[in-house]
């Protein structure tokens, strides 16, 4: 194959990937997949009809104020749809286009998409402008730190590390302090504010010219000039994580003892649920601390053994914890290594993640605790707890093998390994964060909400 088949070939395939691109971008939800060069995010709304809510409640906007909002927000849609029509359109008749030139299906591809952006911006821009003109003075003080809020509540679910995607706000708002408690908390929850709005500030900036340098990549052919900053963009995602961290345990220093325990937790399980959410063993323990009617000395056995598990969890998790920070970050760069060295045609080795056997090792020990509660129980005082019955009917197996009966979500050779949003894959990729922190779009749109008469509205 001569060098100019070869590249003609190269060209054809980015050609058809923009143009599987631009209708992933019609369609999608943000959440199916990391939103490699923006695509997906340029064909929803910056703002959905819930965020009006904010809007409301950040800025104290009256009955009034609040209509008109309502009103300026159905022109926002209107313009944004129109212009995304538009969008579609262009792309549509590209490839219904008759042209053999891979080159010029490229940059016919891209053009909509780079016009769009700059639109989308300033629709949204105007938006905020028309907003503004209605505030009086002290709702306009409000304004920057309305700003930062929104900030978090659009941008902070973009994540693609544990520990990235959780809003601290949330967590202390579940904590349901009095006045006084929450009075306590206002300095330090001013200084979380403006640090994480630098470290998500940064970031956002470094991953839109990610996006930027991935559109001028694909124009040259180049794969490694599209993946050149992801040493930056993963450090800036490290900011944003360590952020959180830092100040999980400074806002817990201004609570209560008890406050500060469901805090610390509350905020570890969002952000690492892999290492903190609730495992079978821990329920099952729950269950039977909760039962009546039991021998004193079986009581007591119970309480023993909990701690003995609550101990060893403990110590266990600290060192997923420190294997999850540390290989996240690499799996990410190794992603995009392999990204490109696919298209020039060589081979990157998916990195292992280390935390799996870790997860299964604690779980191994978890269930071997379970079995000597059952036995410290008996099987028919064990058999009345709420999901005694994985133990019961793995027994024969557990005998052999202990790590048998642990939770399938749990186990990494059981169907999908481990818990929550933050999920690495077993081949070392990871998963976008959702977590509960990002709102559910009711939808179903991924962000887009569809165009409907404003009699619909």
């Amino acid at each position: 194959m001569t060098a100019r088949t070869h590249r003609f070939h190269r060209v054809s395939r980015l050609a058809a990937v923009l143009c599987m691109a631009a209708a992933g971008a019609m369609a999608a939800p943000a959440s199916a997949q990391p939103d490699t060069g923006g695509f997906i995010a340029l064909g929803q709304h910056d703002y959905l009809h819930r965020d009006m809510v904010i809007f409301a409640q950040g800025l104290n906007l009256d009955d009034g104020q609040r209509m008109i909002v309502e009103s300026l927000y159905e022109d926002y849609r209107d313009a944004f749809d129109a212009g995304w029509l538009r969008t579609q359109e262009r792309l549509n008749e590209i490839r219904n286009s008759e042209s053999t030139d891979p080159s010029e299906v490229l940059n016919a591809v891209l053009a909509p998409f780079e016009q769009w952006r700059v639109e989308k911006q300033r629709i949204k821009e105007r938006f905020e402008e028309d907003v503004k003109v209605l505030l009086g003075p002290e709702q306009l003080n409000q304004w920057e730190s309305f700003q930062r809020r929104m900030t978090r509540e659009k941008t902070l679910p973009q994540a693609r590390l544990s520990g990235e995607n959780v809003d601290l706000f949330h967590v202390v708002r579940e904590l349901n302090l009095d006045e006084r408690g929450n009075m306590a908390l206002e300095p330090v929850m001013q200084q979380y504010e403006m640090a994480m709005e630098e470290a998500l500030r940064r970031r956002n900036a470094i991953i839109e010219e990610g996006h930027r340098n991935l559109f001028d990549a694909i124009r040259k052919q180049d794969p490694a000039a599209g993946v050149s900053g992801m040493d930056q963009q993963i450090q800036r995602r490290i900011d944003v994580r360590n952020v959180n961290d830092r100040y999980i345990e400074i806002i817990a220093g201004y609570l209560t003892e008890a406050k500060a325990a469901d805090f610390r937790a509350n905020a570890l399980d969002r952000g690492y649920p892999r290492v903190y959410r609730i495992t079978p063993a821990q329920r099952i323990f729950r269950e039977a601390l909760r039962m009546t009617g039991l021998d004193p000395d079986v009581k007591q056995g119970i309480i023993d053994l909990n701690n003995q598990l609550n101990t060893e969890m403990a110590s266990h998790n600290a060192t997923i914890l420190e294997a999850l920070r540390d290989h996240e970050p690499r799996a990410l760069k190794n992603q995009s290594d392999i990204f490109a060295a696919r298209q020039s045609g060589e081979r990157v080795e998916r990195l292992m993640d280390p935390t799996h056997e870790l997860i299964r090792v604690r779980d191994t020990r978890a269930n071997q605790l379970v079995e000597e509660l059952k036995n410290l129980m008996g099987e028919e005082e064990f058999a009345k707890l709420p999901g005694s019955s994985r133990w019961l009917a793995d027994t024969s197996r557990a005998a052999s093998d202990p790590a048998q009966g642990v939770d399938r979500l749990h186990s990494p050779r059981g169907g999908t390994p481990a818990l929550g949003p933050n999920q690495p894959k077993r081949d070392g990729n990871v998963r976008e964060p959702g977590g509960r922190d990002q709102v559910d779009d009711p939808k179903g749109s991924g962000g887009r909400e569809a165009p409907r008469g404003r009699g619909n509205r």
